[in-house]
């Protein structure tokens, strides 16, 4: 079946400059093979010597990470669309990469008093089932919003697998936000770490 493969910025130029890419596969790995098969050269990029997805690539089928699901066995339908997208843990990040903190780090953070700012991307319906207590501006509303925020502030984005916060990240660092993170993995790590109560 067909399924869309989202190629980020700095390895379109291993793709011939595409920026998606559809695929015949029926799991995640499939589709990561087809890819590399395809395209030789990026293989290098997304995988290590042991065959092993690089620590730094998080891949996400529609808008949940897939090292919450069943990894590269995460089935794939029809019209689902599976994001690569490049990210770095500890804050320093060039402009393809998203910088993240885990839930259980930001949980440490909070509890200690910390001043983060919690901003929550995801829908108001999403929001009403459950929230960790974040600021809501849906990831649409962002780019008009964005002087709702202070930049001054540390801002910790999240949604509800981490795939749309690590969008509102890269926006805000683009739009001059120094201390912004996304939140790995989501409400749904949050609730698998954190708090097991949270309905999601």
């Amino acid at each position: 079946m067909p399924v869309k493969v989202v190629i980020p910025t700095p390895l379109r130029a291993y793709t011939g400059k595409q920026e998606s890419v559809q695929l015949q596969a029926a799991t995640v790995g499939e589709a990561l093979s087809a890819l590399t098969s395809q395209f030789a050269d990026l293989k290098k990029h997304l995988f290590n010597e042991d065959g092993r997805l690089r620590s730094f690539v998080n891949v996400y089928v529609n808008d949940e990470d897939i090292r919450y699901l069943q990894r590269d066995q995460t089935p794939v339908r029809e019209d689902d669309v599976v994001s690569i997208v490049p990210s770095i843990a500890g804050g320093a990040a060039s402009p393809a990469t998203v910088p993240e903190i885990t839930p259980r780090e930001l949980k440490s953070r909070l509890d200690r008093g910390d001043n983060i700012y919690i901003l929550d991307v995801r829908e108001p319906h999403e929001y009403q089932v459950c929230n960790i207590g974040g600021h809501l501006i849906p990831l649409r509303e962002l780019s008009s919003r964005v002087n709702e925020l202070d930049s001054s502030r540390e801002i910790v984005a999240h949604c509800r697998g981490g795939k749309r916060s690590a969008e509102a990240s890269e926006l805000l660092r683009k739009a001059g936000f120094r201390n912004i993170w996304n939140l790995k993995g989501g409400i749904l790590a949050w609730s698998k770490e954190v708090d097991p109560s949270l309905p999601t």
